[in-house]
């Protein structure tokens, strides 16, 4: 199968990590459970949102991050179970040399011309797509699966969409293992 997933908030920890560096910055309390809302304009004061926004460029941020628990292992079991692996991200430009700096040190067995900065994920020719993002997981056509964050929980989405709600990278192992058994034998039954 063809996997595309995500990088930030899925194999990494961008959004826990700014806002460390901006509660620190900012003298700030801000938590994670606070960003109900992808778009942090919704669930952030104006100053807040702008704040978190610019350190999305900054390098030293990207130089910070760490994977999420479990996603190398996850992409790699995946990798080798013959299943081919895209990583897709829709990141500013001036970002996008950070991030490959960071997956060539994290992730060395994905290979770069795998990697993917796309706007419009629905555009993606892909099996599954797994994404922090509810808004990219209700379009398209393919497999979703959703890593469980708080700006992500609208359970009426996971129902209407079919959404597979993921907790960590072993959830997400799991859950592609399910949906090839299935496909497997609908498959076998026809």
């Amino acid at each position: 199968m063809v996997i595309t997933c995500d990088i930030d908030g899925c194999i990494n920890n961008l959004v826990d990590r700014a806002l460390e560096m901006y509660n620190a910055e900012a003298n700030k309390h801000i938590q994670v459970s606070d960003i109900v809302s992808y778009n942090f304009y919704d669930c952030l004061s104006r100053e807040d949102a702008e704040g978190i926004c610019k350190l999305f460029k900054r390098k030293e941020l990207w130089d910070s991050l760490s994977p999420a628990h479990d996603s190398q292992a996850g992409l790699k079991t995946l990798i080798d179970r013959d299943h081919t692996i895209y990583l897709a991200t829709s990141t500013d430009l001036c970002n996008f040399v950070y991030k490959m700096d960071w997956l060539e040190r994290y992730f060395p067995f994905i290979n770069p011309d795998n990697v993917i900065r796309i706007m419009d994920k629905s555009l993606l020719n892909t099996d599954i797509l797994i994404d922090d993002c509810l808004d990219n997981l209700t379009k398209g056509i393919y497999e979703r699966v959703v890593i469980d964050r708080p700006w992500n929980r609208d359970s009426s989405k996971d129902y209407s969409y079919d959404i597979h709600r993921a907790y960590d990278f072993k959830d997400v192992v799991s859950i592609i293992d399910e949906i090839e058994r299935r496909d497997k034998e609908w498959t076998n039954n026809l």
